[in-house]
Parts: structure tokens; sequence; C-alpha cells
């Protein structure tokens, strides 16, 4: 059990340093899904960028272009098959 505590925590600290201690966002805040009944972490997480335009479309564009010709940096560490992750976008509202 401890040895994969230790697994646990290895795989946090490098998502932590490829999504929020990345230079190329400016403004990004990680969240971990927390169930009160569950005993231990849920290895769910959310993470929110801020972005400096507000033309969201280009920003998805360029985004699932990036991913179309297989630039993004995907650790890993992400279980890519069972939690694929999920792009939603938001405009702060009153916008």
């Amino acid at each position: 059990m401890e040895t994969d505590q230790r697994s646990d925590e290895a795989i946090l600290r490098e998502l932590n340093d490829a999504y929020i201690h990345s230079d190329q966002h400016s403004d990004v805040a990680r969240y971990e899904l927390v169930d009160p009944a569950a005993d231990g972490p849920s290895h769910r997480y959310l993470t929110v960028y801020e972005l400096d335009d507000a033309d969201i479309g280009a920003a998805a564009a360029a985004m699932n272009e990036s991913a179309a010709a297989g630039k993004l940096d995907l650790s890993p560490a992400m279980d890519l098959a069972q939690r694929p992750p999920l792009a939603e976008w938001y405009r702060a509202y009153p916008a």
C-alpha cells in the first residue's frame, strides 16, 4: 500500500509540474474532486485556464489543431482510456 501511495504522489507531482507550473499558462487553477464518503483520493481533477483572448472559437480551434497534429504534450500518467480529458469553454458571466 505504501508503494502505491508513493506512486500516486509521484504522478500528482508530475501533473502539477506539467499543468500548473508551466510557463505557457499565466493563470491556472487546479482542483481535485472530493467525495466526503470516499476513503482516499479520487484521482479526478479539474484544471481551469484563464485565457487572455476572448476569441473562444479561435482558442478551441488552435487546441483541436494541436491535438490532431500530435503537438499536445500529454502526460503518460493520464489514463486516457478510462478517464479521457474533457474540454469545456466558459465565458465570464455577465460578459
